[in-house]
This record gives C-alpha cells, sequence and structure tokens, in this order.
C-alpha cells in the first residue's frame, strides 16, 4: 500500500466531519498521519545534522583564515628582513630567491576560492525541488 498523500489526508479528516470513517478508511488515516510525522522527525535529524556539520564547518574556517592571516603576517615579515638586509648590504643571490618564494606563496593565497556554501546529502528516496 502506497502512502497517503497530505491532500488525501485532508480528505479524509473532512469526510471524518461528515460521518465515521470506515475500518479502511481510518487505518489509511492512521498510517499516513504516521508515514508523515517519520518524515518530520527525519528532516529534523537532517536538519540537526546540517547545523552541527556548519559549525564545525565554520570553526574549521575560522582556523583557516587564522593560519592565513599568520601566514601572510610571516611574509610581510620576510620581506621586511629582506628589505633591512639589502639596505644594509648589497643584494645576495639568496634573497631574490626568499622574496620570489614570498611571491609565489602570496599568489597561491590570492588564488585560494573562497567557500561558496555548505554541500548537503541529497536523499535519493525523497522528492527533489
Amino acid at each position: 500500500m502506497t502512502q497517503p498523500a497530505a491532500e488525501q489526508l485532508l480528505n479524509l479528516a473532512n469526510r471524518a466531519e461528515r460521518g465515521p470513517l470506515t475500518a479502511d478508511e481510518a487505518a489509511r488515516l492512521r498510517a499516513g498521519l504516521t508515514h508523515h510525522c517519520a518524515r518530520a522527525d527525519q528532516a529534523e535529524s537532517r536538519l540537526a545534522a546540517l547545523k552541527r556539520a556548519h559549525v564545525a564547518l565554520a570553526t574549521q574556517a575560522g582556523k583557516d583564515q587564522a593560519a592565513i592571516e599568520r601566514l601572510r603576517k610571516a611574509l610581510a615579515e620576510r620581506r621586511a628582513e629582506i628589505a633591512d638586509y639589502e639596505a644594509e648590504t648589497e643584494p645576495a643571490p639568496w634573497s631574490d630567491a626568499a622574496a620570489n618564494t614570498c611571491s609565489r606563496i602570496e599568489d597561491a593565497l590570492r588564488e585560494f576560492p573562497e567557500p561558496q556554501g555548505i554541500l548537503a546529502a541529497l536523499d535519493p528516496q525523497e522528492p527533489q525541488p
């Protein structure tokens, strides 16, 4: 037996107002209500899981962003050290390599894509919008 849709359940409830339901109608109404309540419970459970995942991802994103900021600060400090060294002495071969490495790291940080949101696994049994 397929589960009745919400509209069918409303029709049965309307029918109950006009007179007693047959045993089959009452069983269908109970089965439908049980089914829809179970789906609501599943949806609440999935929502709670998604909220927990969101909090975990947001926490990790904050940690990642803090690490990126520490790296940017370290790069700026390294560039300042190179500039100070070159101001006091002649440029050394390692200073160009260090500056190039700083530039490559900064480029990589600029190309890092912004997060676009959280993807949730879809239930294959649920109708899709």
